[in-house]
C-alpha cells in the first residue's frame, strides 16, 4: 500500500492507495496542472487528460470555456482554439491528398490517400507500392 502526500515531488493523489489523481491533477504520477475556467477543471464541460482538456457537448478551447457555433474550426485547422494549421495549411490541407485530422478534436495528422505517404502527405508512392500511406507492395511490381 502506498501512502502518498500532496507535494510536486510525490504528486498530486487523490487517494491514500495513490491510485488516482486529485481533483485538478494528472499525469502518470498526478503532477500535472489540469486547466480551469468558471472554477472547475475544464469548466465542468470536459476531462482532463495529461494536462489537457478533452472536451465534450460542444464545448472547446483550452479550458473548454467557449461553447456555440465557435467551436467549429475553419477547415484545415485544429486545436482546442483552432489556432494549428493541418500539414498544407488551410488552402491545401495534407496537399490536397488526404484528410487532415482537424477540429477542435482534432490531431492535425494526415489520413493520406491511397498511392501517397508522408506526414503531409506530399510524397506519391514508389513505384510497385500502394495503398494507404504505401503499405502494400503490388504483385508483379506495379499498380494496374
Amino acid at each position: 500500500l502506498c501512502v502518498c502526500d500532496a507535494s510536486v515531488s510525490t504528486g498530486y493523489w487523490g487517494t491514500a492507495a495513490c491510485a488516482i489523481c486529485a481533483d485538478g491533477w494528472s499525469g502518470p504520477q498526478c503532477k500535472t496542472p489540469c486547466p480551469y475556467g468558471d472554477g472547475q477543471v475544464c469548466s465542468g464541460r470536459g476531462t482532463c487528460i495529461d494536462g489537457a482538456c478533452l472536451c465534450m457537448n460542444g464545448a472547446c478551447g483550452v479550458a473548454c470555456g467557449t461553447t456555440g457555433t465557435i467551436c467549429n474550426c475553419a477547415a484545415g485547422m485544429w486545436g482546442p482554439a483552432c489556432e494549428f494549421e493541418c500539414p498544407g495549411g488551410m488552402a491545401r490541407p495534407c496537399a490536397g491528398h488526404g484528410q487532415c485530422l482537424d477540429g477542435p478534436f482534432g490531431s492535425g495528422s494526415c489520413l493520406c490517400d491511397e498511392a501517397y505517404t508522408s506526414a503531409d502527405c506530399s510524397q506519391p508512392c514508389r513505384k510497385g507500392w500502394a495503398l494507404r500511406n504505401c503499405s502494400q507492395e503490388c504483385a508483379g511490381g506495379d499498380l494496374s
